[in-house]
């Protein structure tokens, strides 16, 4: 029986999509059917190529733990309950000056969104993507929290052993670095590969060092992030001591 998982995707798009951009409006018009249907045919045939080499089993040990993980949403990291509406305030002032709106604005995130880009349009690229990544950084905070459940949630990780084969489940779009990383650090006792979206969504999972990059804040996955930079390194952690926890034969919930 085969079974499909989504893996680390979130940064990974169809060739024919191009790449994202904040100043380049309409990015996501889609492709024709035709496109769509050369596209799959090109996936299912590597996929059937592939699996006439499979060599199955019929005993394999199964194995399954999960815990959760209290993580930092954008906005509340080391940071009291009165100190995260200050540092919102001080976000909210920096994308409203961007958009060319009144300090006292009281702009919607729609309106927002609209004014953007209202006022990039026919700006130099450059411009137009500094702009709306300030507004875009606002955002993400301000929604953060709300989209995880509050300041400081339990995110779930999941392990799953099946065989020699490791399955990560974590609620959120985990970026291919992230998948890698669990891959290479969890593949020692077998294949190990990321389930995205498992038991829930919470935005997306960039990898620690895709915060440190220069143009961090320009890009789609940072925008929809919901937790710090440090995020992905202590779901792994977990990860990797639930599955030693099976491997030893303890309880790893």
């Amino acid at each position: 029986m085969a079974m499909f998982v989504l893996g680390a995707h979130a940064d990974v798009d169809p060739r024919t999509r191009g790449l994202l951009d904040l100043a380049i409006p309409d990015q996501s018009k889609g492709e024709s059917f035709d496109v769509v249907e050369a596209l799959g045919r090109e996936v299912g045939e590597a996929v059937a190529k592939t699996a006439c080499g499979l060599e199955t089993s019929g005993e394999a040990q199964v194995a399954a733990a999960s815990a959760n993980v209290p993580l930092a949403t954008h906005g509340s990291d080391d940071l009291d309950a009165a100190g995260r509406p200050k540092r919102l305030a001080v976000l909210r002032a920096d994308a409203l000056a961007a958009l060319e709106l009144p300090p006292d604005s009281a702009a919607s995130t729609n309106e927002l969104y609209r004014k953007g880009e209202e006022l990039t349009a026919g700006m130099r690229a450059e411009e137009a993507r500094e702009r709306l990544s300030r507004v875009r950084v606002y955002l993400r905070d301000r929604t953060a929290a709300r989209v995880a459940g509050g300041p400081r949630p339990g995110v779930e990780v999941q392990v799953l052993r099946v065989g020699p084969v490791w399955l990560l489940g974590l609620p959120l779009e985990v970026t291919v670095d992230v998948g890698r990383e669990w891959r290479e650090r969890a593949g020692g006792a077998g294949h190990a590969r990321v389930v995205s979206i498992a038991n829930g969504w919470l935005r997306y999972l960039p990898h620690p060092a895709h915060f440190s990059e220069p143009d961090a804040t320009l890009k789609y996955e940072i925008l929809q992030s919901t937790f710090v930079p440090e995020a992905a390194e202590e779901l792994l952690a977990r990860a990797l001591t639930l599955k030693d926890e099976l491997l030893a034969g303890e309880p790893g919930c």
